[in-house]
């Protein structure tokens, strides 16, 4: 589905129509054919998909007072969608955001709603690179941040597919790799994570992040991007 801004015409669109792809990179809006993915069906997708799945029933063993606090926090965070404009997420979207990213980090669900009401905050220091001899992506953190002080939070790891270093923008897919967990001793910074796939000396490989509080509120994902060394 399409997101569309109207002004004297159309004044921004994110999104598909029929076989065309609409988006926005450093550039500007661009349009595409749209492309259907395919379906490989592989152990990490269905080990995924079976996580969603699993996120009905996990709602539905909530008590009320559980579920109405997480449409009460939805209620007060403000979101962005892909036009940048204000939104409001419900409580279940909050639900299965915050679960979902902990499956995919190996990481046990969890019912109660963040009684604070804002999102985790993102880490503007990060720093990124890539060593091709141990072929691990390194991150350089701000190790004074919340998350790293408390046991419980987390900061979530993702990588791209290696690119050619003459490439300037990347929307994905992304790859989770690992994490670096927050403890009452403060993680060291920098921290390396091996890779999921051969990196090589001169490639760019970018890295998503997403920070897991505690108190269960999660980041907007981050990125950073680093060429690969030897």
């Amino acid at each position: 589905m399409a997101l569309i801004s109207s002004g004297i015409g159309i004044a921004d669109i994110s999104g598909s129509v029929g076989g065309t792809t609409f988006a926005r990179n450093r550039y500007g809006a661009y349009a595409r054919a749209r492309v259907k993915p395919k379906n490989p069906k592989s152990v990490r997708q269905m080990l995924i998909r079976n996580g969603l799945g699993s996120m009905k029933s996990l709602w539905a063993d909530l008590t009320q007072p559980q579920r109405q606090a997480w449409d009460t926090y939805g209620d007060n965070v403000t979101m962005a969608n892909k036009l940048g404009q204000a939104i409001k997420l419900s409580g279940w979207n909050h639900f299965v955001r915050v679960n979902q990213a902990r499956v995919g980090a190996g990481i046990a669900t969890v019912g109660g709603a963040p009684t604070l009401y804002s999102l985790a905050e993102t880490d503007p220091s990060i720093v990124v690179s890539a060593d091709a001899s141990e072929q691990l992506i390194s991150t350089v953190f701000n190790n004074a941040l919340g998350w790293a002080g408390e046991v419980g939070g987390y900061l979530l790891v993702s990588m791209s597919k290696p690119q050619d270093p003459g490439v300037t923008y990347y929307g994905g897919p992304w790859r989770y790799i690992g994490k670096i967990a927050g403890a009452v001793v403060h993680p060291i910074s920098p921290a390396g994570i091996a890779v999921y796939t051969t990196i090589t000396t001169g490639q760019r490989v970018w890295a998503r992040y997403r920070i897991l509080r505690a108190d269960n509120r999660l980041s907007e994902p981050f990125c950073g991007t680093g060429l690969c060394v030897a």
